[in-house]
């Protein structure tokens, strides 16, 4: 879907199981992929976490930000690429012992805040 979405263009998944990685590569070999851990806390604690701390409320890099929320494990080539369009469609969330989405829609987020380049860049969650 990814590439059909963005035909021409680059595709780069970002993505925590390794085996899916290695089925995608096989079946789609011209697009991207990262594999990266996500460490959510549980989703109360990162709701207050997001509501309460001033660090949360301020726009910046990610890899800079001093919100918990914020994911600093990718490459600087994620974060320093001019993206159109960024969709959050994981980790899971729907259990508690999930990850949970929100470290990724919240630096999601911010980089699409932090953009500034004259035009529109979309930030989605699926």
């Amino acid at each position: 879907m990814g590439a059909a979405l963005n035909h021409g263009g680059r595709t780069v998944f970002l993505e925590e199981d390794k085996a899916w990685i290695q089925q995608m590569k096989q079946k789609f070999p011209g697009l991207e992929y990262h594999r990266i851990l996500h460490e959510s806390s549980p989703i109360d604690a990162l709701l207050e976490t997001g509501t309460k701390e001033e660090s949360c409320r301020v726009v910046s890099d990610p890899r800079f930000s001093k919100c918990e929320l914020a994911h600093k494990g990718f490459s600087s080539e994620i974060y320093d690429v001019k993206w159109d369009l960024i969709m959050v469609d994981a980790p899971t969330g729907f259990h508690d012992e999930a990850p949970g989405r929100m470290n990724a829609i919240y630096t999601a987020g911010l980089m699409a805040r932090t953009e500034k380049r004259g035009r529109p860049m979309f930030s989605c969650m699926m």
